[in-house]
């Protein structure tokens, strides 16, 4: 499966469509965080993509049918969400997908060592423009969870004037291995409604780059997401977490 990396620092162009005939370039849109932030001289934060850009993002995922995933978002108001003050979170962690929900997996335990996660819980007041949907949720048992309104999310589904995003709540620190850990679950979900035909070596994902640290996260993302393919046309669900420093995910991935 062929991607394109894309730093958002580097580049203000965002080409989305094909030159030939301006049919869509991308099938799935992976992100390092929501907003692809990065650290201005002045100490603050700011989008490396203008409102403009990230409205072209909007209705290109609404025009074509396009989902997005983004590993590192926050629990803001512009997502529906509030950060939730449920403690009890920093010894055993496990991902839990949601009965019936679109994420195929078992619980999975979370190695605690260079892994950041914001607790976050729905809160969306009196907002009704977009609809908000629980994928997985942080427990510290490996029971599946109980039928809580106020769990913990761990990942949501987002729907806003017809573009689908995963939202995961974890962190971007080097040698934190969701991109390997969850490649299976997020690719198949964000590549759901394409066509068999076009899962073969001519599909092409997006996968931005919005912060330095998020270098070695999104590579790893992209090399795991070519193993899963060939592994889901076997029958094999890879679920398994390895924690790698730089030299020794450089040296286990090297090809």
């Amino acid at each position: 499966m062929k991607f394109d990396a894309i730093n958002t620092v580097e580049t203000d162009t965002l080409l989305l469509t094909n030159d030939q005939d301006g049919s869509p370039k991308y099938y799935a849109i992976f992100l390092t965080d929501a907003t692809l932030s990065i650290e201005e001289e002045s100490g603050d934060w700011q989008s490396s993509l203008s409102n403009e850009q990230w409205k072209g993002i909007d209705t290109y995922q609404a025009r074509y049918g396009v989902r997005s995933v983004s590993l590192s978002s926050y629990p803001s108001a512009a997502l529906g969400m509030k950060v939730s003050p449920v403690p009890g979170l920093n010894d055993n962690v496990y991902l839990h997908p949601v009965s019936g929900g679109p994420l195929h997996m078992e619980p999975m335990p979370l190695a605690r060592e260079n892994i950041y996660i914001v607790p976050a819980q729905v809160d969306l007041g009196d907002d009704q423009t977009f609809n908000v949907t629980t994928a997985m949720v942080f427990t510290n048992t490996a029971d599946p969870p109980a039928n809580d309104p106020d769990h913990i999310a761990a990942a949501l589904i987002i729907s806003v004037s017809g573009a689908e995003r995963m939202h995961f709540f974890l962190s971007t620190s080097y040698g934190v291995p969701h991109g390997e850990t969850l490649a299976n679950s997020m690719v198949a979900w964000s590549t759901e409604y394409v066509e068999p035909a076009d899962k073969g070596p001519n599909t092409t994902l997006f996968i931005a780059l919005g912060v330095v640290g998020g270098l070695i996260l999104l590579v790893a993302l992209g090399y795991c997401c070519m193993r899963c393919c060939r592994r889901w046309s076997e029958g094999i669900a890879d679920t398994s977490i390895k924690a790698y420093d730089n030299e020794s995910w450089e040296a286990a991935n090297r090809h």
